[in-house]
């Protein structure tokens, strides 16, 4: 068996299957930020992503210090504030990727305003290949099982507007994707009687500027660290600042303190006869995930967004999942984090942290839209083909258990 480690740019010089096997099949998820256009020379606007932004900017509010501490005199601070996260880092800047892979995969020159050369329209791959020969009998040969990997995380850009708040506090313009462990599994199942092949397994990246964040935030405090980016007096008493739009802003600061992944669990199941089934067993709530069979696109994730919202439920539960460590396959015990796939048995808990983050963040007129209706299901996406790029048929033969991607573990890039 072949294992390839992950390399960047989708694929490398290796390709993810071997030409030389009788039956070989893909799969891959591209998991991409959407937005709208944010680069103001060309009309667009800072603020046109899909990450909520909260408060906008300019924002002022006046606290009377008398009335506040009851003390003489007639002092009133005025103290700035402004927008979070969709101000500090741009999006890919696309609301869907192109139906092949080899098509989504191409970087788009002068992109950014920011940066100089050409960016991919997505922040992290996803993908495995399976390989193998078989016996007349249409019966597997154990020993030409070829199973290989790739995994990309892109780089991120800095928001390059006046609006970013964050900027100077971070090194820019643009910063390499993070890396977090692959986990995996292979094994020899029977679907309908006929030998197959399972693979599976999670891997994840992060933002870098998303781990800034957290240290800057775990270094200062979230109250200092709103202070340094808002240009607050700090010199003023703490207790001034607990006024509703204040109070929600450091609420928002603190889900930062978790730098959240980006991640998803793929299965791939390939039987000796062609036949190839592909499930996306889970994924993080935000980006948007794109599932690749053989190249060609066969299913996206649910995500919606407005450009300019102030709020985003799917990128709170982002957060959320982080900070809870009950769901995520990089933060939660293995066992738990399974457990949360096969039966939800963890999403109450996870249900009652988003009720209570959210629900003090809303200052934005929306909306309370519950956990239930933000969390993904499992599998995402099913998908069973014929053969390479043929017919679609039933996944109903496939086994329904969840399988424990967590044997085989590869390093952090």
């Amino acid at each position: 068996m072949v294992v390839a480690e992950p390399v960047e740019g989708g694929g490398g010089d290796e390709p993810i299957t071997n030409p030389n096997r009788d039956v070989a099949a893909s799969s891959s998820v591209l998991s991409f930020l959407p937005g709208g256009n944010e680069n103001s020379n060309q009309g667009g606007n800072a603020l046109n992503g899909s990450l909520f932004h909260l408060i906008e900017p300019g924002t002022e509010i006046d606290i009377d210090l008398p009335t506040v501490f009851g003390y003489g005199g007639d002092d009133i601070v005025t103290v700035p504030l402004g927008p979070v996260i969709d101000n500090w880092l741009t999006t890919d800047m696309v609301d869907s990727l192109p139906e092949t892979l080899s098509e989504a995969r191409i970087r788009e020159d002068n992109k950014y305003d920011e940066v100089s050369g050409a960016y991919p329209n997505y922040r992290t791959e996803n993908q495995v290949g399976v390989s193998f020969d078989t016996r007349a009998d249409n019966t597997i040969i154990e020993d030409s099982i070829d199973v290989r990997f790739t995994g990309t995380s892109t780089d991120s850009v800095l928001e390059g507007e006046d609006v970013n708040s964050l900027s100077e506090f971070v090194e820019g313009p643009s910063k390499p994707g993070g890396y977090r462990p692959r986990y995996w599994n292979r094994e020899m199942i029977q679907v309908d009687g006929v030998d197959a092949v399972r693979v599976s397994t999670v891997f994840g990246g992060f933002l870098q500027y998303g781990r800034d964040v957290a240290e800057l935030i775990a270094e200062r405090g979230s109250f200092n660290f709103a202070g340094d980016i808002y240009d607050w007096d700090l010199s003023i008493p703490k207790e001034a600042y607990q006024v509703s739009n204040v109070t929600a802003l450091i609420r928002a600061i603190e889900l930062f303190a978790v730098s959240p992944n980006i991640f998803n669990f793929l299965e791939l199941t390939v039987l000796a006869d062609g036949r190839r089934f592909v499930r996306l067993l889970d994924a993080s709530p935000t980006p948007q995930h794109v599932l690749y069979v053989d190249g060609v696109q066969e299913g996206t994730s649910a995500f919606s967004y407005s450009e300019q919202e102030l709020f985003n439920f799917r990128v709170a539960a982002f957060f959320v999942e982080a900070n809870s460590r009950l769901v995520t396959p990089y933060y939660a015990p293995k066992s738990q984090y399974l457990e949360s796939v096969r039966d939800g048995g963890i999403l109450g808990q996870v249900k009652e942290q988003f009720a209570k983050t959210v629900g003090n963040l809303l200052i934005t007129g929306d909306n309370f839209i519950p956990y239930e209706d933000i969390a993904l299901p499992s599998p995402l996406i099913g998908k069973g083909f014929e053969g390479p790029n043929g017919a679609e048929i039933p996944t109903d033969s496939l086994p329904a258990e969840v399988p424990d991607p967590f044997v085989y573990k590869q390093s952090e890039e």
